[in-house]
């Protein structure tokens, strides 16, 4: 018999779903922003796929901040151990 999850271990776990999904969406586009400053010949579009970089690698360690968050609230959860809400 299997060890039984509660609703906020289900919760935490497609929480944690959705931010992988995110971060592989993510990870694509800085690939293709940096492709863009690679191979491009038009400076106003290698300049455009530098922003877009910098903009995805931003959202990406704001989700990656979350992703350990998330994680360590699970873990807590599975341990038992109280979560303190601020």
């Amino acid at each position: 018999m299997g060890v039984p999850v509660t609703a906020t271990e289900v919760d935490l776990l497609a929480e944690l779903q959705e931010l992988h999904r995110e971060c592989h969406r993510l990870n694509r586009k800085i690939e293709l922003a940096v492709l863009r400053q690679r191979f491009s010949s038009d400076p106003e579009e290698v300049r455009r796929g530098a922003a877009e970089e910098q903009k995805w690698l931003q959202e990406l360690d704001h989700r990656m901040t979350r992703l350990r968050a998330v994680e360590s609230h699970l873990k807590r959860v599975e341990e038992g151990v109280p979560t303190v809400l601020h």
